[in-house]
């Protein structure tokens, strides 16, 4: 992986942490933000990879 891909994978696995930490506590409004950030990282670091690797195939 790529050092931005990296990038958003760690900080998809921490919101998805602590936004199941917030919604087990009692801030669902908060948890649920958190967890939908967490799922949005994820997507981000899938088109990442993707044109890293579109690029890598065109060399």
């Amino acid at each position: 992986m790529k050092h931005l891909t990296k990038i958003f994978v760690t900080l998809a696995i921490i919101s998805f942490v602590v936004g199941y930490y917030l919604q087990a506590n009692g801030n669902e409004s908060s948890g649920v933000k958190l967890l939908i950030a967490a799922i949005m990282f994820m997507i981000c670091a899938f088109i990442n990879r993707n044109n890293n690797r579109k690029q890598r195939n065109k060399k």
